[in-house]
């Protein structure tokens, strides 16, 4: 494997301006920052091996029913979670919950999933733990959970269960204008508010396990994206890429436990971090890589 020059990947950094943000207010549990996070990577895997779709693209805010069609996590109707967005894909897909980064262990539990309002599928919950103390619950709405079993509770990885097109209902009448069928995710924290990953535009492509959320936040209002040092911690110890190198073999990071990025230089280091169970590679867009500092020197393994 040959791998490119970091100029051939590089990114613009951004300047990141210091922002006094004043202390939330406590939800019901913790009156303190949360301590402990992890992130929740995009549930989709689509059969053909492509990848699915952040929000909905049509024309921003217009209605459609009862809801907007643009299903942007800054405005999407969040029914009493943190936040929520609609993520597309063909009819069939398949749903899984995914963590990554987490700062201690993990406990899960599993509501017992329950039908919509309007029928359109079955809604799945997950409550989550880490080190004991409670971060808060994930839900996926509208799943046709054929084939799944939970007896055994829930697992890092878990099949969830696919999506269906469950007709024209008062709860489900909104589809993507190529014809796509969404799956409603949600987020909710314990403590001050859950945050989601800025794809930009919607409708835009994010790979399988890719974050899109992170639980630990310390975000100060419901419906707010996350910011420097949250969004980013995720990717201790990973190896990560950029989601503008269309080059077949792409220039790779480490990054350190102080989130820096060191260059991997070549296909020999590469598979020796592998080899050591470092995960990865993945692909961040600009605006969460350019958080994570290049340090300017090559990673090294034996």
């Amino acid at each position: 494997m040959r791998f490119l020059l970091r100029t051939a990947a590089a990114v613009v950094v951004l300047a990141l301006a210091a922002v006094f943000i004043p202390a939330a207010p406590a939800r019901a549990g913790y009156a303190v920052d949360n301590k402990e996070a992890l992130a929740i990577g995009m549930p989709l895997r689509p059969a053909d091996g492509s990848d699915g779709r952040w929000a909905y693209w049509g024309s921003p805010k217009a209605k459609c029913g009862f809801d907007t069609c643009d299903s942007h996590p800054s405005y999407h109707n969040a029914w009493g979670s943190d936040w929520a967005t609609d993520l597309y894909a063909a009819s069939g897909t398949k749903v899984y919950f995914r963590y990554t980064g987490p700062t201690g262990k993990v406990s899960l539990s599993l509501s017992p999933p329950t039908n919509t309002s309007c029928g359109a599928g079955k809604r799945v919950r997950i409550n989550i733990a880490i080190d004991g103390r409670s971060l808060g619950y994930v839900q996926y709405e509208h799943l046709n959970t054929s084939g799944t079993n939970f007896a055994d509770g829930i697992t890092n990885g878990e099949y969830l269960g696919s999506i269906k097109w469950w007709g024209n209902l008062s709860c489900y009448a909104v589809k993507s204008s190529t014809g796509l069928q969404h799956v409603h995710f949600a987020a909710t924290q314990t403590n001050r508010f859950s945050c989601w990953i800025d794809y930009g535009s919607v409708g835009t492509l994010v790979s399988h396990n890719s974050p899109i959320a992170i639980l630990g936040a310390n975000n100060t209002a419901a419906r707010s994206k996350c910011v420097a040092g949250i969004s980013v911690s995720a990717y201790n110890q990973w190896i990560v890429q950029w989601t503008g190198d269309t080059n077949p073999q792409k220039t790779s990071w480490y990054v350190n436990s102080q989130l820096k990025r060191y260059w991997i230089p070549t296909s020999a280091v590469f598979y020796c971090l592998k080899n050591k169970g470092k995960p990865g590679p993945v692909a961040l867009q600009t605006e969460v890589l350019n958080l994570l500092p290049d340090s300017g020197s090559t990673m090294t393994c034996s």
